[in-house]
This record gives C-alpha cells, sequence and structure tokens, in this order.
C-alpha cells in the first residue's frame, strides 16, 4: 500500500468513526444549509453564473444539483468540492503541520489560529482532529509569505483574495488577528458557498460590503473601492485560482497591482490551465510591473530546488 492510499484508509476510517458520534445541528445551522440552497436556487433562477472557465463553470453547475439533492452540511464530501477545494492530508502536509509544531509560534499563534470547527465534514487530520489538511496547507502560504519577505501578509488595512474556494483563508487570517476588510471575488455560486460556511463560523459574510467579508463577483466595484483606499495598505492574495481565470477576466485584474494602495502580494499558479500558458503570463505580469514591486518566484513544493517545468510557482510581492 502507497502512502496516499493509507492516508486515505486511515482518514476513511476515521471518519466512519467521528460520523457515529456526529451531534445533530443547531437551529442555526440548518438555516444557514437552506439559505445555501436558497441562494443557489435564485442565482439559477436568475442565470446568474459569473465569468469562469470552462472548468469552474462545470464546477458551479454541480453545486447547483448538489444543493438539493445532498446535504450541504456535508458539503466538503461532494465530489465536484473533493476535486477542487478540499482534499486530504500529503507527506507534505504532515511535514508542514510538524514544522508549525516545533516552532516558537505554536502555542500563541499557529494552535489557536488552526484549531476549529470541522463543519462541511472534511477528511479527518489524524494528528490534530480539531483542523485539516487545507488550513495547513494555507497556513504554508503565510509562513512561506513571511520566510521570503520578512513581512507578515495579513498585517494589512484590508486583504482582496481572488478566488476563495470555500473560506478557508479567509476564517484563518481572522483567526490570527485580522480585523479588516475582506474581500472576495469569485463566482457567484462559489460566494454563495463561502457565506455559508464564513456563517458557520459566525463570521458575517455578504454581498452588500457592509459586512466584515465582501463577497462580490465584479471587478469594477472592486477597483472602484480600492481607489478610494488609497490612504490603506491592502495585500492581495490568489492560490491558483488567478491561474485558472479566463485572460479577459485576468486581464481586469491586473490594474489593481498598479495601486498605491496595494502593498503586498501572494500568489501561487499551475504551468498552465486550459491550454494557457501560466509561466508566460505571471512572467510577463512580474516584469512589466518590476518599477514598482520586488518581486519572488519559487517552487511551491521545493523551495531549495531550481523549478522545474511541472513545478507550481509562489509569486512573491512587496511594493518598492
Amino acid at each position: 500500500m502507497n502512502p496516499r492510499t493509507f492516508l486515505r484508509f486511515v482518514e476513511n476510517a476515521l471518519a466512519t468513526v467521528m460520523d457515529r458520534w456526529e451531534r445533530p445541528p443547531t437551529p442555526a445551522q440548518l438555516a444557514l444549509a437552506e439559505r445555501l440552497k436558497s441562494d443557489l436556487s435564485a442565482l439559477l433562477a436568475a442565470q446568474q453564473a459569473g465569468e469562469g472557465s470552462a472548468f469552474w463553470t462545470g464546477i458551479c453547475a454541480d453545486l447547483h444539483r448538489l444543493a438539493t439533492e445532498a446535504d450541504p452540511l456535508f458539503f466538503m464530501r461532494w465530489p465536484s468540492i473533493g476535486a477542487t477545494m478540499v482534499h486530504g492530508a500529503t507527506l507534505g502536509t504532515y511535514q508542514t503541520w510538524w514544522r508549525l509544531r516545533r516552532s516558537a509560534d505554536w502555542r500563541r499563534v499557529w494552535r489557536p489560529a488552526l484549531r476549529h470547527k470541522q463543519f462541511g465534514h472534511p477528511p479527518p487530520f489524524p494528528p490534530m482532529l480539531s483542523t485539516n489538511a487545507m488550513a495547513i496547507e494555507h497556513a504554508a502560504h503565510l509562513v512561506r509569505y513571511r520566510q521570503d519577505t520578512g513581512s507578515d501578509f495579513h498585517a494589512a488595512d484590508a486583504i482582496i483574495e481572488f478566488g476563495g474556494g470555500f473560506g478557508s483563508m479567509c476564517r484563518l487570517v481572522r483567526a490570527l488577528g485580522f480585523r479588516g476588510t475582506y474581500i472576495i471575488f469569485d463566482l457567484p455560486p462559489i460566494l454563495a458557498l463561502q457565506r455559508f460556511y464564513l456563517g458557520m463560523h459566525g463570521i458575517a459574510a455578504d454581498g452588500t460590503g457592509r459586512e466584515a467579508v465582501w463577497l462580490c463577483p465584479d471587478l469594477d466595484l472592486i477597483r472602484q473601492r480600492v481607489a478610494g483606499m488609497q490612504s490603506e495598505r491592502v495585500s492581495l492574495i490568489s492560490t491558483w485560482a488567478l491561474s485558472e481565470m479566463p485572460l479577459a477576466v485576468r486581464d481586469r485584474v491586473t490594474p489593481l497591482f498598479g495601486s498605491e494602495a496595494c502593498a503586498k502580494v501572494l500568489m501561487a499558479y499551475q504551468p498552465s490551465f486550459e491550454g494557457n500558458d501560466n509561466r508566460r503570463y505571471f512572467s510577463d505580469l512580474v516584469a512589466g510591473t518590476a518599477d514598482r514591486w520586488t518581486w519572488r518566484q519559487t517552487p511551491v513544493d521545493r523551495p531549495d530546488r531550481p523549478p522545474s517545468s511541472r513545478d507550481s510557482l509562489y509569486v512573491f510581492g512587496v511594493r518598492r
């Protein structure tokens, strides 16, 4: 049995045992689940799908179907979510957790931030059942950014995330003490999922822009908001999502890198997606903004080696 198969076996066995001891959902949690169904039904009726790639358009269509056929309280076990936003631990996850566990910041910073109720029923993480592989992965992004730039990414007045998954990074930085405005740009069905997940954690999130988290499918509105933030410090983040967006959408994100308010950037991307050469896209982005930003590109999984053509890369930026 190879390591990956063994890890999945352990996770599935633990999940089966934990399901037997699952507490019944509260009325508030059931209400949030019903609201997710209602939100997705309304978006489908209004044909509001957003500007996504063919792949992500298909994921959103599956979300509409699953919201009516399956239990939102178990959304992390939906096949389309498991194939994109949720995964079990790898050997790298264990290594990251162990490094965090041995760090001087473990008791004060990382242990309390990683611990949270496992809403949605993600794959269990055996060494620490109060967290999951996605939270550890997102912590790793923040740690790598600090190591490479000497700055905390979430030390900002506002954070804008392009493609927020189910809301894990948003939850994590708030657990780390961030209390500024958090803006997520995403496709409307995914934003509905984020509203549900963050609501389960008691984090107010909606599309009005008046709550702690603004869920926005309109890049023009985000750019207008940033234009009014010139005296604030804004951090931009996108882990793989920007590299999975159509080029026309990326072109409307690019002007934000020229805003005086934007001071930090944390991105990760895969070499190609749906025929788009992401190496070229991000290299051009770095070269075109080098007069305003200090950039560093480094492999996500093998930072101690030169990148290969198959590596996913981080792009870390600090405003000059």
